[in-house]
């Protein structure tokens, strides 16, 4: 595939259709399963704007698809170290990864954010952008994760909320917001 093939696609990522950015997404989700794909998306203009924005949309209605899709591609990018760094840097990433985290439709985009928080909070950077806003996004993973059914294949999709709080309790501000929200919940 060339880089032509790859950047055609990314336009309708911004479609008024929410079926078209399902589809969109899912081709660039499909490409990130290829280093040939991968490396034709790293070098697109405006890749991970896009995705965020995709991810922002994850609550309104029919964009949950896109959503799960834009955030499986996000997973696989981030892998890279290169990669993880730009998507920290695109605005509003972790709000929009943490909302996906709250969403139980469809049910494997909580666990597709979750992953791919967990690869941004590797770095100390995502950390920050975590503990932004005196932590909300950070305070609200614990309740999701603490409300996860542990009874069935279900907590499998929040694992990775774990993984998050772990990297993010390296920093004394996160461990003061985890420890405050265990208390309270008590």
């Amino acid at each position: 595939m060339s880089d032509a093939e790859v950047a055609d696609v990314l336009p309708f990522l911004d479609d008024a259709r929410a079926e078209v950015r399902e589809m969109a997404a899912e081709g660039i989700a499909g490409y990130t399963a290829t280093p040939e794909g991968t490396a034709a998306l790293t070098r697109c203009d405006n890749l991970y704007p896009r995705l965020v924005a995709l991810l922002s949309r994850a609550g309104e209605s029919g964009c949950g698809g896109a959503a799960a899709a834009a955030a499986a591609a996000s997973v696989n990018l981030a892998q890279q170290p290169a990669e993880r760094l730009k998507l920290i840097d695109t605005a509003g990433v972790v709000d929009a990864v943490a909302l996906c985290i709250g969403l139980d439709d469809p049910p494997e985009l909580a666990e597709y954010a979750s992953m791919c928080l967990s690869n941004l909070t590797q770095l100390t950077s995502g950390v920050e952008l975590l503990l932004a806003n005196d932590g909300a996004a950070l305070g609200a993973l614990i309740p999701r994760l603490a409300a996860a059914p542990t009874a069935t294949a279900t907590p499998a999709r929040f694992a990775h909320v774990a993984l998050v709080l772990t990297n993010s309790a390296q920093d004394p501000r996160a461990r003061e917001i985890i420890f405050g929200q265990m208390s309270n919940s008590g």
